[in-house]
């Protein structure tokens, strides 16, 4: 009841500022850099029309425990949210400097230090969510319309790669697809193995002998992933729908010993 209070205290206190003049806006190009702590009030001009668009965002959290919901009030109309360890502050983003208006960004820690950002914006008078991102400390708008942050791969093992996402015609976030992410996990043969080489590319089939130290050097994240040895010599491995290696029928743990596995 408390937390609700709060609440709708904060949303009474923005709803009768009166709208002034722009004058100073905390903009940060990191969500966890140069923001704002819970309940700090933002006096931004968050659409672009020249007046202060004030913000704030509160947290509930359980004594002892990690905040897990918020209420983001802008202006006297608020939305809130539900989530795992929010980290208590919010920040001022410009995603696009070209379109005059701004961006609010709520990072969280996640479970298992899955990173994660929320991002909301106020257009002709109303609360917009632009999506969930994944990062936070990570992520990092420079004001070209695309935002740059790390991901996890889906593929193999848990490994982490650049990506970049864009407001797209949907007015969400977008992924912007990539042919290829850097890879460099190293790991060793528990069986023989022959691939073909890169695709393009007149090279040998490579074989790949137990025992012997490789590196998974790239992939594109759905369909393949390419196994580097020693000698340089490059190996393309396809992987079919359900995980398994196409060249050997295996789970990806029955082919590489020392595959990074995280929950």
């Amino acid at each position: 009841m408390m937390a609700r209070s709060a609440f709708l205290l904060i949303a009474g206190l923005l709803a009768v500022q009166p709208r002034t003049p722009v004058s100073i806006c905390r903009v940060s190009g990191v969500p966890t850099e140069h923001g704002y702590q819970a309940g700090q009030i933002a006096t931004c001009d968050l659409d672009g029309d020249g007046a202060v668009d004030p913000a704030t965002v509160l947290f509930e959290c359980e004594p002892g425990e990690s905040c897990n919901r918020f209420r983001l009030v802008v202006e006297g109309a608020s939305v809130a949210g539900d989530g795992e360890n929010f980290d208590s502050t919010f920040a001022v983003m410009d995603v696009d400097t070209s379109d005059r208006q701004l961006e609010i960004a709520i990072p969280a820690s996640g479970p298992s230090d899955d990173y994660s950002t929320r991002f909301f914006a106020w257009r002709a008078g109303r609360m917009v969510s632009l999506g969930e991102l994944p990062g936070s400390y990570e992520l990092h708008a420079d004001g070209s319309g695309v935002v740059r942050t790390s991901i996890r791969g889906e593929v193999l093992c848990t490994w982490f790669h650049d990506a970049e996402f864009r407001l797209g015609d949907s007015g969400t976030f977008e992924r912007i697809p990539r042919t290829s992410y850097s890879m460099n996990v190293r790991v060793a043969m528990k069986r023989e193995l022959t691939l073909p080489g890169p695709p393009g590319h007149d090279a040998a089939r490579v074989r790949f002998r137990k025992g012997e130290e490789v590196a998974l050097t790239s992939s594109d994240d759905r369909s393949w992933v390419m196994v580097m040895n020693r000698s340089g010599a490059m190996g393309y491995c396809t992987i079919d729908s359900t995980g398994r290696l196409t060249a050997a029928g295996l789970e990806p743990t029955d082919v590489f010993d020392g595959l990074p596995m995280a929950d």
